[in-house]
C-alpha cells in the first residue's frame, strides 16, 4: 500500500523531537483517518491502520531523504516541509489476536 506523505510546517512546529510516534512525519501520517498508530525511525516507518473492520500493521523502508529529514529534525537542524511516498508492505493482522484474548 502506497501512502503520499505531506509534512507541513505545522507538523514540523508541533512534532516532538526523538519521539517516533509524535514526530513531524508521524503527525503527517496520522492525518489519514485509516492510520491509528505511526512510528517513524530513521530506517523504517511502521503504521497500524484500520481497514474493512480489521487492524493491520505495515512497514515501509525509509529512503535516505527521509532518514536525513528525521536526523535533522531530531537534532534541531532546520527542516522544510516535504512530500514523499512510502510503500508499505503488509505485516500481520492484530484483530484476530485481540478477539482471541
Amino acid at each position: 500500500m502506497k501512502f503520499n506523505v505531506n509534512v507541513t510546517q505545522k507538523d514540523i512546529r508541533y512534532g516532538v523531537k526523538a519521539e517516533p510516534s509524535k514526530c513531524a512525519i508521524a503527525r503527517a501520517l496520522k492525518r489519514d483517518k485509516r492510520v491509528i498508530k505511526a512510528s517513524v525511525l530513521p530506517d523504517s516507518t511502521v503504521i497500524t491502520i484500520k481497514r474493512n473492520g480489521s487492524t493491520r500493521t505495515m512497514v515501509a523502508k525509509n529512503s535516505c531523504e527521509i532518514a536525513k529529514f528525521i536526523k535533522n529534525f531530531d537534532y534541531d537542524i532546520k527542516v522544510q516541509p516535504v512530500r514523499f511516498k512510502l510503500n508499505f508492505a503488509s505485516g500481520y493482522r492484530t484483530s484476530s489476536y485481540a478477539n482471541a484474548a
